[in-house]
């Protein structure tokens, strides 16, 4: 066998080593990282990240790249998620145009979804005088607010007293007049009777 055949056997020999060898070093990464899918597109056997969404090749440097990325490890910090920043609400809510950043509807600015970014807002002078405005703000339409539905209150109070006490003199009105009808009539067959009788003892 020549020299030049051997070569080309080692390295062959090599290649599948090195491929069996990436095969298993693949298979032990998928574990440490159960965030990390095998799917099936139709564009072959990929892996999917289902922290981030990203489709990645079936290669071991690949992979391994893409784990120990800022994006990955964000990710699995859980600095994408929301419930992280829902203390912080109704004053830094999440983006509607990026899902990846935050909104603060105090100073009108986005940020990145950075803990250490969020807190460095929050504690910053301009987010703390704009906050301390929208609650003075709040506080007095609640005032007023409370005001306006106790004078409402009370005007409609008013109104049913005053209803109710024109319903009863109305009543005791009716009743009087009732009572002097009744009395007169009695008064006047009384009178009717006497001159009856009177006529009796003339004829």
């Amino acid at each position: 066998m020549s020299v030049r055949k051997r070569k080309v056997e080692n390295t062959r020999s090599s290649d599948k080593n090195k491929s069996k060898k990436s095969e298993v070093d693949l298979a032990t990464l998928l574990e440490s990282h159960p965030t990390l899918k095998v799917v099936e597109t139709e564009y072959g056997e990929k892996i999917k990240s289902t922290l981030t969404g990203h489709e990645l090749k079936s290669r071991l440097d690949i992979l391994e790249n893409f784990v120990s990325s800022k994006t990955y490890s964000r990710a699995v910090k859980g600095w994408y998620d929301d419930e992280r920043f829902k203390k912080h609400e109704p004053y830094i809510v999440p983006n509607k145009k990026d899902s990846k950043k935050l909104f603060c509807t105090l100073t009108k600015i986005s940020l990145n979804k950075i803990p250490e970014q969020v807190e460095k807002h929050v504690n910053g002078k301009k987010f703390k005088r704009l906050r301390k405005e929208m609650e003075l703000k709040e506080a007095q339409t609640a005032k007023l607010k409370k005001a306006k539905e106790e004078a409402l209150a009370k005007r409609n109070s008013n109104r049913n007293a005053n209803r109710k006490t024109a319903d009863d003199k109305r009543k005791d009105g009716f009743s009087v007049n009732k009572l002097e009808n009744e009395l007169t009539n009695v008064i006047e067959s009384d009178d009717d009777d006497d001159n009856d009788v009177s006529m009796q003892e003339t004829t």
